[in-house]
């Protein structure tokens, strides 16, 4: 897919606000501001009074894995996102299965840290556009045990 492309996709977002107020989320807010942007958050959203901020990740494909993304741009060096991300949660959408994972990101970068991911995980590149190189590792769901929970959006009016 080309980098305009990409970039639609991203921001086919209905499907995570109609899961954001099936979950009792009353107001929704996608952010423009592109410092908020920078911190990797992509919403605000609010339920019983309670602010909560994610960055939404969106996948066409389910390989049975979650991408943690340690490199931006391989050929500037820049950190990825689980270095840098102040938001509360990884709202990560696979749209293939519309199943939708709400992982808890301090928890996540806890781990990523602590059991020494960038080192021992497998590495997946992803070249962009011939633009740039991301590079992620590839983690399985059952590492993430007891820091997400998995919704299945089947059922929801607005589908992918």
């Amino acid at each position: 897919m080309g980098f305009y492309k990409d970039l639609e996709y991203s921001h086919k977002d209905e499907l995570l606000n109609e899961f954001y107020r099936s979950r009792g989320y009353n107001k929704i807010e996608t952010i423009t501001n592109q410092q908020l942007q920078n911190k990797g958050i992509d919403k605000i959203i609010w339920r019983d009074g309670k602010r909560y901020t994610v960055d939404e990740k969106k996948r066409r494909v389910d390989y049975g894995d979650f991408l943690i993304e340690t490199v931006k741009n391989v050929e500037r060096n820049k950190l990825g996102w689980i270095h840098y991300t102040k938001s509360d949660y990884i709202i990560y959408w696979i749209e293939s299965t519309n199943i939708v994972y709400a992982i808890k990101f301090k928890k996540l970068q806890d781990k990523f840290y602590n059991l020494n991911w960038e080192k021992t995980k497998p590495v997946k590149d992803t070249y962009l556009n011939v633009i740039y190189t991301t590079r992620n590792i590839v983690v399985k769901w059952e590492d993430l045990k007891g820091i997400y929970q998995k919704f299945d959006c089947n059922k929801l009016r607005v589908r992918a």
